[in-house]
């Protein structure tokens, strides 16, 4: 992208006062929606599609606007090398829809077990190095994969997204401290230190 361009693709995010770099770097879903929300209420229609994940949300604002969306990297990695970044996680997973009764982490890991779901089936886990160790951003899925080949299922390796996101795997592990990220303790009662 020629200098050029980058402006008139800053010029234009500005329009919708929102920042180029918002977009590059790491944004949250929840952030990208709002930039979409933006965009389609001063348009005062629908230009861009709400739904989706946070890939697709961003790589659809980036084609909006001309820009290259960040290279996403994967790694095949045997989840017992990855460590946690949190002392304790939730027994369950997050209500997606109002009313529903939240997944159990234990149900994903029986059905991992069982080969009912396989690790393609479920979220990619976000992991950042630091010291030279993998951790995990999301510590519930990885203490289901790792529960899951200690109980015997079929798959040895995970697809992971190494993520750059420094500063949310700072914060997790700040708020949820611990002596030894290799363990995590489930509980109904984790909460910041």
């Amino acid at each position: 992208m020629s200098i050029m361009e980058r402006q008139k693709s800053l010029e234009r995010a500005a329009l919708y006062d929102i920042n180029i770099n918002d977009i590059e770097g790491n944004p949250t879903k929840t952030k990208l929606q709002e930039f979409i929300k933006k965009i389609n209420d001063k348009e005062k229609q629908k230009v861009l599609k709400l739904s989706g994940d946070k890939h697709t949300l961003q790589k659809s604002l980036c084609d909006f606007f001309g820009i290259k969306p960040p290279k996403i990297e994967y790694l095949e990695v045997d989840p017992r090398q990855i460590f946690y970044s949190q002392c304790c996680i939730k027994p369950h997973f997050t209500s997606r829809k109002n009313g529903e009764n939240a997944k159990l982490v234990e149900e994903t890991i029986e059905e991992l077990v069982s080969g009912e779901v396989s690790p393609e089936n479920i979220k990619r886990i976000r992991v950042v190095t630091r010291n030279e160790k993998m951790h995990s951003l999301d510590n519930r899925r990885l203490y289901s994969f790792k529960k899951a080949i200690e109980r015997g299922a079929s798959f040895s390796t995970i697809t992971v997204e190494k993520s750059p996101n420094v500063r949310e795997l700072r914060w997790k592990m700040n708020h949820y401290r611990s002596n030894d990220w290799s363990v995590v303790t489930v509980k109904d009662d984790c909460k910041e230190v």
